[in-house]
């Protein structure tokens, strides 16, 4: 039996999610181990994964959404598999901007300030600790 938040399982989660991608398509990419492609339709779907959170990518949102049906059906009985569509998307604290045909931005601001309001106490008394500008 594994326990949320010990190391071991992660590394059991990490195992399961690898051979399930694998049974569904995927193969896992020989530079990042936390990564695997499939090639659907002539077009490569990628996903990325930190942990449980997942982010997934292709050109055709059909496809996407079939990919989210399996990932609820697969996993849906240890909880709900929540997702996002569109241009812009939060993953991991990152703001994902894909607005622009052919490319990405990426910003943490409101991470950022989360983390700075976070913070209790500066050690020089009455100067900002940290700039966000």
């Amino acid at each position: 039996m594994a326990l949320y938040g010990l190391l071991e399982s992660a590394m059991l989660f990490y195992k399961m999610l690898v051979k399930d991608l694998q049974h569904y398509g995927f193969e896992l990419n020989l530079y990042d181990p936390c990564v695997e492609n499939k090639m659907d339709k002539g077009k490569q779907m990628t996903v990325s994964w930190h942990v449980n959170d997942l982010k997934v990518s292709h050109v055709n949102p059909k496809d996407i959404d079939h990919f989210l049906k399996w990932v609820q059906e697969t996993y849906g009985s240890i909880a709900e598999a929540k997702s996002t569509h569109g241009k812009i998307n939060d993953y991991l604290g990152m703001k994902l901007d894909f607005s622009i045909d052919g490319q990405v931005t990426k910003e943490m601001k409101d991470y950022m300030s989360t983390m700075i309001e976070s913070f209790e106490g500066c050690p020089n008394e009455g100067q900002d600790c940290l700039s966000m500008d």
